[in-house]
């Protein structure tokens, strides 16, 4: 379905046959439900960084064809949910790989806060768009990658 060339998806669709960015849409939605789904019931992490990944793919090049609010939030949702998975490995482990999966967490959740601050400043960002829970996350993960660089640097003196 992601090629988007073939199949006949237009009982899928209001409007009759849909344009490929209509068809990777609902494709991106669909890796989205089944990362969400996952969490829900307890998957492996790694299988759920996987479905996420693969949404956060196909909404790069939504964005790439059209940057619509819709298409930048969508991102920023998709890289929300990468961003909690690795909070969430980075919590269920230690050493290198705890520091690793919240430097992860960090970068997806700053560039989330990038894409909804652009968004605020030109007044196109819903009232329900989780600044606050992002900006905690993002601060969280950043409190503690500097917890893992000062237990590095004592246990190294």
């Amino acid at each position: 379905m992601s090629v988007g060339d073939r199949g006949d998806y237009r009982p899928f669709f209001k409007y009759g046959s849909p344009s490929r960015q209509e068809i990777l849409a609902v494709v991106a939605d669909g890796w989205r439900n089944r990362a969400d789904a996952m969490e829900i019931f307890g998957s492996p992490i790694p299988s759920g960084l996987e479905a996420i990944g693969k949404a956060i793919e196909i909404d790069r090049q939504l964005l790439i064809a059209s940057a619509s609010t819709a298409n930048r939030l969508a991102l920023a949702y998709s890289l929300r949910l990468e961003g909690d998975s690795f909070r969430t490995v980075a919590l269920c482990s230690n050493g290198a790989e705890s520091t690793s999966a919240y430097r992860h967490s960090r970068d997806r959740y700053a560039e989330v806060l990038g894409i909804l601050t652009s968004l605020k400043h030109s007044d196109q960002l819903p009232r329900d768009a989780g600044l606050i829970a992002l900006t905690s996350h993002l601060a969280d993960a950043g409190e503690r990658l500097r917890e893992g660089n000062d237990q590095r640097v004592l246990s190294s003196r």
